[in-house]
């Protein structure tokens, strides 16, 4: 009779041992097959109102910096034309000697 309790007993752990390794590999491919199934998540929704505020603060900004580099280029255009000025007035001066002052 004790042989066959044990062999019962075997039988039982080889049956547990089985279903626990299928249970086991069940859910465990349950999970990789979720994981890798789902999709990109979704794009955000595109606001047309705040795009459109945005492409008209662009826009502004642009002119905005149009107009800057507008008059840099007038204020560069105005002191050339005075340095130009300025050394042809001191050219036509007649220059007085400096004293030259010796030691002795």
């Amino acid at each position: 009779m004790e042989s066959e309790v044990g062999t019962f007993a075997q039988v039982l752990t080889i049956i547990a041992v089985f279903v626990s390794t299928m249970v086991v590999l069940f859910f465990g491919a349950r999970f990789l097959w979720h994981r890798t199934s789902h999709s990109a998540p979704p794009a955000p929704r595109v606001d047309d109102e705040r795009f459109h505020r945005l492409e008209e603060a662009v826009d502004t900004i642009a002119l905005d910096i149009e107009r800057m580099s507008e008059a840099q280029r007038f204020t560069a255009k105005l002191l050339l034309e005075r340095g130009t000025d300025a050394a042809q007035a001191q050219a036509a001066q007649p220059k007085i000697p400096e004293s030259i002052v010796t030691r002795r």
